[in-house]
């Protein structure tokens, strides 16, 4: 009986785990990055509907639209790291700064190769900034934008496939180095 009882709930289970990781991040799900308007030349930056977070390029961004910055200099991702998706990048210009950052993650190497990242950027670079992009199914490609604040926003490109379901949520991480 009670066997029979396991078979029946199995099943239950592995559903309701690969449902919990389609959340995209903390802060609700569908951050993965969806199809802009219609319009073939868009004037707004795409966002997300679930969290209006910008999520691809912009074509033409207007007046109000912060401009494009320096490109990523690394994405790193790993499953299962923990951490909560961030709208910006964080400076990391000393060992309290990255070890701060750090302390949200999991798994000694991924933490080291965030690390071995950071420091090949500090060594070419006036600046060094991280952000956990994403935490969900897809690893997104990952823009930076200058802010009217001159920091820098992360933005989320479109996955070209995307993953419909996980049974681990994958971090992805962004060092990017800036003069």
């Amino acid at each position: 009986m009670g066997r029979r009882i396991a078979l029946l709930l199995a099943p239950l289970l592995l559903v309701a785990l690969v449902s919990a990781c389609g959340e995209e991040n903390a802060s609700g799900p569908g951050d993965r990055a969806t199809d802009s308007a219609s319009s073939s030349e868009p004037t707004e930056t795409p966002t997300s509907e679930s969290t209006g977070r910008p999520t691809g390029p912009i074509t033409d961004p207007g007046p109000d639209t912060p401009s494009p910055a320096d490109p990523v200099v690394e994405v790193l991702h790993a499953t299962a790291a923990g951490g909560r998706a961030s709208e910006v990048f964080t400076e990391v210009g000393d060992a309290a700064a990255l070890d701060a950052f750090l302390a949200g993650l999991r798994q000694d190497d991924f933490i080291a190769q965030i690390r071995t990242a950071v420091e090949s950027s500090q060594r070419t670079a006036a600046h060094t900034y991280v952000a956990v992009a994403s935490v969900g199914c897809d690893v997104p490609p990952v823009e930076a934008r200058t802010t009217a604040d001159g920091g820098y926003a992360v933005v989320l490109g479109k996955v070209a496939d995307p993953i419909p379901e996980c049974f681990a949520p994958v971090t992805t991480v962004a060092v990017l180095g800036v003069g």
